[in-house]
């Protein structure tokens, strides 16, 4: 009788603790980049600059600083210390700095 009772309490034991759902838990963090945004006082505004980013060469549209909060283009690009060179149509060099970049913030490249 004992054991009977033993195995009926085992049995019952294993259907309610393997039946137990437990509610699963996700966790996603913010993406590790950051933002570049070129701004121009007129002079570059309708012209398309030409970047290097550590080695990196991409085509960029800077726009005027009065519309860059409305109108202006954001390229992601990886966090940390990163040198960049900007360079018109003509090939002349119009920016040269090492600029820290942190997550999830978007910086502002100033050309004449």
């Amino acid at each position: 009788m004992k054991t009977i009772v033993k195995g009926l309490f085992l049995l019952l034991a294993f259907v309610f603790t393997g039946c137990a759902s437990l509610p699963t838990e996700q966790r996603t963090g913010k993406d590790d980049v950051a933002s570049l945004q070129f701004v121009t006082q007129g002079k570059y505004t309708h012209q398309k600059v030409y970047v290097d980013l550590d080695g990196t060469t991409f085509e960029a549209n800077p726009v005027k600083a009065k519309k860059a909060r409305l109108k202006g283009k954001l390229y992601s690009v990886a966090t940390g210390k990163r040198k960049i060179v900007v360079k018109d149509s003509k090939g002349n060099t119009i920016f040269n700095k090492y600029i820290m970049l942190y997550s999830q913030e978007t910086q502002q490249i100033t050309l004449p």
